[in-house]
């Protein structure tokens, strides 16, 4: 087939959805709008870049249309997906081209909650679409709440890539990098600095925890960069000497050594939908901590699993210290197991290219 991709830059999943299928076959191309750091190799940028301000959407929509028009013709583009369900106005002008919207947790749980004029853009953005994509039974009754079919619409997990992650990779790199020593507890933050991701929390449980394991380096990164508060909140709370703050990385070349070398994973927004970033921890069999999410039933439902049940430092000290007494009770194996043969990025490919195939 071939297959356009319509996405910010800055979101790894369209990266992934499009390796996987290039991988079955099929012929996919990315197209996006310009950005201060345009940093994807193969991507076909738009003249304008992405706004939905009036003043900036009235003056650039319509040639990145004329463009993007021009590029499906040119390219024999049978399937546009849209990355996004925000984005999703350029679907008013695509006919008879059929587009596909793909929304994850913060659009379509998050977004119309504090911007109720959302849920009717939502519902008018559905109309003009041949299918819907998430990649949570939470999104997509979320999604049909506001609007969206039933009919060609399913749940299609980005998925983790077990090539890259795996129970199998060496250990011993970020001890090497930051010269921890071979008993020092890592903790590990994958998911950014947002607000959603309650870092103060994290912050707050640190010195309690110390009381325990006083060896013990907790390590934020994220694939956004975010403005945020979080480096004053070290300052004040004291906990510096205990924090490694280590940018944005390589998915490829850094981020799996990382969730290997880490003794835990902690990942507890306030909402969620389907974390690759925590399936990815649980393909390298290290233990998580998770905020109790409606996500989790999904396939997790009859699974022990590591969870805080409110959004305490307290709490979540206890649990750290818990799971660090005794790892062993994290029930990675079981959990594993699940990443492995239900949310595997192989499968979830091979899903979403039928999901293309049977679109009427």
């Amino acid at each position: 087939m071939n297959v356009a991709f319509l996405g910010n830059q800055w979101l790894p999943h369209t990266k992934e959805r499009i390796k996987h299928l290039r991988g079955r076959g099929n012929n996919v191309y990315y197209f996006s709008w310009p950005i201060e750091d345009n940093n994807i190799e193969d991507v076909v940028l738009l003249p304008f870049k992405n706004s939905l301000k009036w003043k900036d959407l009235i003056k650039h929509l319509f040639i990145n249309v004329y463009q993007l028009r021009k590029l499906i013709k040119k390219n024999k583009i049978e399937i546009l997906h849209i990355m996004g369900i925000t984005n999703g106005i350029y679907s008013f002008f695509l006919y008879p081209t059929k587009v596909v919207v793909e929304h994850n947790g913060s659009d379509i749980l998050i977004v119309p909650q504090k911007l109720w004029y959302y849920k009717w853009y939502y519902k008018l953005i559905y109309k003009f679409c041949s299918g819907v994509i998430q990649d949570s039974k939470v999104s997509r009754d979320a999604g049909i709440s506001f609007g969206a079919p039933n009919n060609n619409n399913s749940i299609i997990d980005i998925g983790v890539d077990f090539s890259l992650f795996n129970e199998n990779i060496e250990k011993g790199y970020i001890r090497e990098k930051y010269n921890l020593s071979k008993d020092c507890k890592i903790i590990l933050q994958p998911r950014g600095f947002r607000e959603i991701y309650n870092n103060e929390i994290i912050l707050q449980s640190i010195k309690e925890v110390k009381k325990k394991y006083s060896d013990i380096k907790y390590v934020f990164c994220g694939y956004y960069e975010h403005d945020s508060n979080i480096k004053e909140k070290i300052l004040e709370l004291g906990v510096q000497d205990d924090i490694i703050f280590v940018g944005r990385l390589s998915r490829e070349k850094e981020l799996p050594f990382y969730y290997s070398d880490s003794d835990i994973v902690i990942s507890i927004p306030s909402s969620d939908s389907s974390p690759l970033s925590v399936f990815e921890a649980m393909a390298c069999k290290t233990p998580v901590i998770l905020s109790n999410l409606p996500w989790l039933d999904y396939k997790f439902k009859n699974i022990n699993y590591c969870s805080i049940s409110k959004f305490d430092s307290i709490q979540l000290a206890k649990k750290t210290i818990s799971l660090l007494d005794n790892i062993a009770s994290s029930n990675i194996d079981n959990l594993h197991k699940i990443v492995k043969n239900e949310i595997n990025a192989a499968v979830e490919s091979e899903k979403l290219e039928k999901f293309y195939l049977d679109l009427n």
